[in-house]
């Protein structure tokens, strides 16, 4: 099978849409597929944030692969290589997840008039345009009213940094490190430091639980444009050395911190549709508390995670109490063997396969 992977962003970049396109990619060449990839610097160029599909990227396409997937959205060149893939009546597959938008970055007015326009237009154009639309989970699938394409549900999945540090998948549950009985408890946070991700928020929980004499340290990995504000934040509620700006860490690095934690908290207020982090911390053995956001609560739910409503301070601070830390970590292969890459390619493999030959599509996951 000959498949085009097209995503405005990968590695080296460091980004949800990178890793899924990454692994993706790599699942498929595995597989025996022949991939090629059309991101930033092969195929698409970029006029400051907002990136493009270039001639070369045209040219990909113009020799006729068997499937285009689409990894999005990236607005303008998710929307222009779904269109010229359309004029070339090639067989698309749109891998969709949540729209962040303009506002979830810059919140005002404005940027909430350019979203809504966005939405109705080419985003919504594009949605139709394409042969099989791709949600990772039910719940946000629901949200997509204005998508005439079948959909598709097939879960994102993991393996780096855990799989790859751990070795192979152990028995479910068996014990590989112990941890601290009746100390504090090691709340971990994991994203990048913007407004959604709502970190702002756990650092008023924090500061609640200060307040109510739990004990406990916060460590936050990630970097962004918020960061310096939030270590701000963090001084001014008199957090000090309980929380630890650590930035953002490699694998081995970052493992070793899923490692010394008790709960992983992502308590983000919008643009969050799965939350692959959950499943990396779930996967180590960790609790889970994420917010109720459409996709994201899913998976939290399907770990065994705690779901508090979103931007609420004194539930999350009270979600959190209700965590201890954990005598033993345990592996969890139920987590490993659901959502592995391996297992996610298959499926997208096996729906190209569908599509190709004229199939039904009643979604999979």
């Amino acid at each position: 099978m000959d498949v085009v992977v097209a995503c405005a962003q990968y590695p080296p970049v460091i980004s949800g849409y990178a890793k899924v396109a990454s692994a993706l990619a790599n699942g498929f060449s595995d597989s025996g597929a022949r991939v090629e990839i059309i991101t930033e610097g092969r195929g698409c160029k970029t006029i400051g944030r907002v990136h493009y599909l270039s001639a070369e990227g045209c040219s990909l396409l113009k020799r006729k692969p068997d499937i285009v997937q689409v990894v999005g959205p990236s607005p303008l060149f998710s929307e222009q290589v779904v269109l010229y893939a359309k004029r070339l009546r090639l067989p698309i597959v749109y891998k969709i997840d949540m729209f962040p938008g303009l506002a979830t970055y810059h919140p005002g007015v404005l940027s909430e008039a350019i979203d809504s326009a966005y939405r109705s237009t080419v985003y919504s154009r594009s949605l139709r345009s394409a042969d099989v639309v791709v949600c990772s989970t039910r719940d946000f699938a629901d949200t997509l009213a204005q998508v005439k394409a079948p959909v598709e549900v097939i879960p994102l999945g993991v393996d780096d940094p855990c799989l790859s540090q751990i070795g192979s998948i152990p028995p479910n549950s068996q014990v590989y490190g112990r941890g601290r009985v009746g100390e504090e408890l090691v709340i971990l946070f994991v994203g990048q430091l913007r407004p959604y991700k709502g970190v702002r928020i756990l650092l008023e929980a924090a500061r609640n639980l200060v307040i109510s004499g739990f004990k406990f340290r916060l460590n936050i990995v990630g970097d962004g444009p918020d960061r310096q504000s939030l270590e701000d934040l963090a001084s001014s509620l008199s957090l000090g050395s309980l929380v630890r700006f650590l930035g953002p860490l490699p694998g081995s690095d970052l493992h070793s911190q899923y490692l010394g934690a008790d709960v992983l908290v992502l308590p983000s207020t919008a643009g969050e549709s799965f939350g692959i982090v959950v499943l990396e911390a779930a996967l180590h053995g960790l609790g889970v508390i994420g917010s109720d956001l459409p996709g994201l609560r899913e998976v939290v739910v399907s770990v065994n995670g705690k779901v508090f409503p979103t931007g609420n301070v004194e539930a999350l601070s009270e979600a959190i109490q209700r965590e201890k830390p954990r005598e033993f970590k345990k592996f969890n292969s139920a987590v490993a063997q659901r959502y592995s890459w391996r297992g996610v390619c298959a499926k997208y493999l096996s729906l190209y396969d569908r599509l190709l030959s004229g199939g039904s599509f009643r979604g999979c996951f």
